[in-house]
């Protein structure tokens, strides 16, 4: 099944641009620079996860867009995908042991969906049956299918990916999109498929499943389509 990878980045150049080099199960997909896209600090609002009508990430992700990298593959029906992000990055003005500026990056959104259910949004979106209205009524039936890991439809991923890069430890309360990144090293995450979506293998956490944000999902989608159609590259 073709399957849709999406990155944000956010990055401040030194003199040279990154390279990011992407593989799924150890088979290199893409290869690419990451441009200069200045990180904006904006105050929003966080609405009710269960309302799929939120649109918190939207409003995030318009006031202070990444640069965004999507990667089409087809995942030949594996239940299960290694993903890792090789970044190049030795940008920097070190000498003598001081170093006062060099090229980092935030890595802010992860994304992997197939492609059928992302034509899909408004579909699944009407049909999800664990809203809040409903949220009471089926409480019990929502843990029990969860099989107490939490999951999210679309969820961003970005929350569960373990890094490698030097002088810097993740704490557990911790997020992959909290550091400025200013050297080489890599990014990775084993995901799983439940129910045809994807979630981090090793999470083990007990709660719902969430709507996240639908509208975030057919915004990156909607702009997906645009670059994918070569007749509206220039729109």
């Amino acid at each position: 099944m073709r399957q849709l990878l999406i990155f944000g980045f956010h990055c401040n150049v030194y003199t040279k641009e990154p390279v990011c080099r992407v593989y799924v199960n150890d088979v290199l997909l893409d290869e690419f620079n990451i441009p200069q896209c200045d990180n904006i600090d904006v105050n929003l609002d966080q609405l009710d996860p269960l309302d799929p009508s939120i649109n918190y990430s939207l409003n995030k992700i318009t006031t202070n867009p990444p640069f965004l990298k999507y990667i089409e593959f087809d995942d030949a029906d594996a239940d299960s995908l290694d993903v890792m992000l090789k970044i190049q990055n030795d940008d920097n003005n070190h000498a003598n042991g001081f170093m006062s500026k060099y090229t980092h990056i935030i890595l802010s959104h992860v994304y992997l969906a197939s492609k059928k259910s992302l034509e899909n949004v408004d579909s699944i979106c009407n049909n999800f049956k664990f809203s809040r209205q409903n949220w009471g009524k089926y409480n019990n039936i929502v843990n029990f299918y969860a099989d107490s890991k939490r999951n999210g439809l679309f969820a961003n991923l970005v929350s569960d990916i373990e890094l490698n890069f030097s002088g810097i430890d993740l704490n557990p309360n911790e997020s992959v999109g909290d550091y400025k990144i200013g050297s080489s090293g890599y990014f990775h995450i084993e995901l799983q498929k439940k129910l045809g979506f994807w979630r981090d293998s090793t999470n083990r956490r007990k709660g719902y499943w969430r709507l996240n944000s639908m509208l975030l999902m057919k915004y990156l989608y909607n702009k997906y389509k645009r670059y994918e159609n070569q007749r509206n590259t220039n729109t």
